[in-house]
């Protein structure tokens, strides 16, 4: 692997106004805290108030404590945001890592349940206010 390249990719998009993040690729150490500050910093930078995360295609089992205990230690944007994680039955260590972390996150096995759960209970800001 070359210096500047990395094993994960992240493609976002736009869907109904609903910021969509799709991971791909593995991310081990040092990358899953790059790919964490990559998520994070598009989070901040559009504002989200919502997200939809797909790791389907994520090759990496990343450990929850792993997860947790990098997302604890950071003030991440991503904690006031409401996420949906659409994943695989083995990879919903992810999403309960971090809810844990005290990210607002329901978990889902496919795209369309993922985007209805956000449509149907959009954030409000006494939702936000409760949260933090």
């Amino acid at each position: 692997m070359e210096n500047n390249k990395v094993a994960y990719q992240i493609s976002t998009s736009v869907n109904d106004e609903i910021i969509e993040i799709v991971l791909t690729g593995t991310a081990i150490g040092d990358e899953f805290e790059m790919m964490m500050c990559e998520i994070d910093a598009i989070l901040e930078a559009n504002n989200a108030k919502e997200v939809l995360l797909d790791i389907r295609s994520f090759e990496e089992h990343i450990d929850s404590t792993i997860i947790y205990n990098y997302t604890r230690k950071h003030n991440f944007f991503i904690q006031g945001v409401k996420t949906a994680v659409v994943d695989l039955q083995e990879k919903t260590s992810f999403a309960i890592a971090l809810r844990n972390a005290g990210v607002p996150v329901e978990r889902f096995p496919d795209i369309a349940s993922a985007r209805n759960w956000i449509k149907i209970n959009p954030i409000k800001e006494s939702w936000k206010r409760e949260m933090g």
